[in-house]
């Protein structure tokens, strides 16, 4: 879903806003826009989320758990509560 939302015209600042926050790095970039693409996503449902973490990550449980805990945060300073979220 949020692939599909990064690619129509209308989320192009967020995608570009994410990539300049991130300084151009991959992960960071996804993470960044996964959280701000969200956040519009969570405008208009009433449920959870599902956001995935990077399956490069997929093999270490560690920084599986990292990853997730460092996106659930994100979602929470901004104004989300874990309990929407659904990793």
């Amino acid at each position: 879903m949020i692939l599909k939302a990064a690619q129509l015209s209308k989320y192009a600042p967020i995608v570009k806003k994410a990539l300049n926050e991130a300084n151009f790095i991959v992960s960071e970039a996804i993470d960044k826009l996964q959280v701000a693409i969200g956040l519009e996503i969570l405008k208009l449902i009433p449920g959870r989320l599902s956001v995935e973490v990077d399956a490069r990550v997929s093999a270490d449980t560690e920084a599986t758990v990292q990853k997730a805990l460092k996106i659930i945060g994100e979602f929470e300073r901004s104004g989300i509560p874990k309990e929407r979220i659904l990793i």
